[in-house]
């Protein structure tokens, strides 16, 4: 049996023609699904209809509008998030693609080699550096080196303090609604 259009006459709540009006009573008294389906309908209208209305709790609107900025916040990091991992992902795979194409001019020992050759190299230097160092330390006057210190001790305490800052203000920012 066909209920489409008689399931429409009645969800929609007909107000046809007579001759539609009278095939749905006619229909109505055959079908049971569908007489089923208007009884549901008329329920389901009549307690619509009937619900008492609720009053939205106070400051309501001012919350929604601040969960929506802070869900559009974390859907911002999240998709920024999703692009660094995307743009890492492609510069890796550019990587491999060229040392793929260029890595096979060298012998895999030799790339070995070179590496190691660097780091020795690069930690040698350190050394160095810190040999120097240590020289100077000798050699310097007591009171410069307290004046050297009591300057890299405020640049340091000075960035650390900025640093410090600089993340309280971002993990306590506040989101104005608009």
């Amino acid at each position: 049996m066909n209920h489409q259009p008689y399931e429409t006459w009645i969800l929609d709540g007909l107000a046809g023609t007579p001759v539609e009006k009278e095939q749905l009573n006619k229909h109505l008294e055959v079908c049971p699904h569908c007489a089923n389906l208007q009884r549901s309908w008329l329920e389901a209208h009549h307690q619509l209809r009937s619900a008492p209305i609720t009053k939205a709790p106070k400051n309501f609107i001012g919350m929604w509008q601040n969960n929506l900025v802070l869900f559009k916040e974390k859907q911002k990091r999240k998709q920024a998030r999703t692009l660094l991992a995307s743009f890492i992902g492609g510069a890796l795979v550019a990587l491999i693609a060229l040392s793929a194409i260029l890595l096979p001019k060298f012998s895999l020992i030799s790339v070995i080699v070179m590496v190691t050759s660097s780091v020795v190299r690069f930690m040698e230097s350190v050394k160095q550096i810190w040999t120097l160092i240590l020289s100077l330390i000798k050699v310097a006057p007591t009171t410069t080196l307290l004046v050297i210190g009591a300057m890299l001790g405020g640049w340091i305490l000075l960035a650390v303090v900025a640093w410090g800052v600089s993340v309280w203000k971002v993990s306590v920012k506040k989101v104005v609604a608009k």
